[in-house]
């Protein structure tokens, strides 16, 4: 299933939160004001998600839980506007790039939650529990879970690809996997299908 959920964009008084009322925040400002903007228009934010049975994401099952009955499996983006902006203040001004960068990470992260909300709630009107969003490369879960993400999720569908040293490109992109719980019922045969 494809989403194109709204993002929850950062406030620049947030952005800025850690800068001290002063003239360093003062000359920050209308930086952070315009990459505000520009990421705004620039973002497109696209998910991919799918419910795989445990057979089917055997790759993945020594990570799971015993009370794990099914799995889905996401791929978030922002599209690639964002990383191609990024590159080429990177050749004009690096404090914009950074800036613009740090925005994209935080709408990033915004897209995954709501990716992970709208699953949990998914699942949650069939009785069953939409457990934590894992990124493969983060924390436990090693970086060579991507490969397993992407061949059985096809990222192609909106845009993303996995080079060979597994990085996700567009750049700001994320990939989840989600274990789906039943505290009741063993393992079925056909993951629970998403209405």
């Amino acid at each position: 299933m494809i989403l194109s959920p709204r993002l929850a964009f950062p406030t620049l008084e947030e952005l800025l939160a850690r800068y001290p009322q002063s003239r360093r925040r003062q000359r920050l400002e209308p930086i952070y004001r315009a990459m505000l903007e520009e990421a705004s228009e620039l973002a497109n934010p696209q998910a991919l998600w799918q419910p795989f049975s445990l057979s089917e994401a055997a790759a993945l099952q020594e990570w799971f839980s015993e009370e794990t009955v099914a799995a889905v499996l996401a791929v978030c983006t922002l599209g690639p506007a964002l990383d191609e902006r990024v590159e080429r203040l990177n050749q004009s001004d690096m404090a914009m790039a950074v800036i613009l960068e740090e925005i994209a990470l935080k709408l990033v992260v915004s897209l995954t939650r709501a990716v992970h909300t709208h699953i949990r709630q998914e699942y949650l009107d069939q009785g069953l529990k939409a457990g934590p969003a894992y990124r493969p490369g983060v924390g436990r879960w090693p970086i060579e879970a991507q490969r397993t993400v992407f061949s059985l999720l096809p990222g192609a569908e909106i845009g993303v690809s996995l080079t060979e040293d597994l990085y996700m490109l567009p750049l700001q992109s994320s990939s989840l996997v989600i274990p789906i719980l039943d505290k009741t019922k063993g393992a079925p045969d056909q993951p629970p299908t998403a209405e």
